[in-house]
């Protein structure tokens, strides 16, 4: 991930987050499992604000200031075991980062720093969600394990189920959901166990 200064970021499998500058020229690695005492600090996903790195991990939500390079685990939430599932996604809206987990999806407010579910995701049933993202028009879409793709519009409250078998001639794995991506053009490319799904703007 690139944040708005052009820091590049990179999360990692067991060898924890690392930080790429480009303007001074620097690498450094942030040991997250040494500064916060974890047993492991597999980082699966990142998310970036004004002046906060987010980083989903095996052991949950760590937030890191970009100025003073602190680390600290959200508090909040460490008493939510299915955070400890590990967070597979996030994506960040202007108050609100949303966290896929291996046992159903998280939203948490950054203004209150409680964690909140609004009444349209709730349809969506405790399970692996594997891949959130934001798009330009600020829709969630969110990738499930084996149950299709949902899109939700945070401002109306709205939810919608995408069941990508019809479009995989029926195709079970094509529900298994590996990643998503929207380009230039707007378009939704979706990653699936069965193949690569395009979504134009205008269906």
């Amino acid at each position: 991930m690139v944040d708005r200064s052009g820091v590049v970021w990179a999360c990692s499998y067991e060898w924890d987050l690392f930080k790429i500058a480009y303007k001074p020229e620097a690498f450094s690695k942030s040991f997250l499992r040494d500064t916060l005492n974890l047993l492991s600090a597999n980082v699966f996903s990142i998310a970036s604000g004004d002046n906060k790195i987010w980083a989903g991990t095996s052991n949950g939500l760590i937030e890191i200031d970009k100025q003073t390079g602190d680390v600290i685990a959200i508090p909040e939430l460490t008493k939510y075991p299915l955070l400890k599932a590990g967070i597979l996604s996030m994506c960040r809206t202007n108050d609100k980062l949303y966290l896929a987990t291996k046992r159903g999806l998280l939203v948490y407010d950054l203004t209150s720093k409680e964690l909140q579910l609004p009444e349209a995701l709730k349809q969506i049933k405790p399970f692996r969600i594997n891949y959130v993202m934001k798009d330009k028009e600020n829709n969630i879409w969110i990738g499930t394990y084996d149950r299709g793709v949902y899109k939700y519009d945070e401002i109306n409250d709205s939810l919608i189920h995408i069941d990508l078998r019809n479009h995989f001639g029926q195709a079970e794995n094509s529900n298994y959901i590996n990643s998503i991506f929207q380009d230039s053009f707007e378009r939704i490319w979706i990653g699936t166990y069965a193949g690569l799904c395009l979504i134009k703007k205008d269906k």
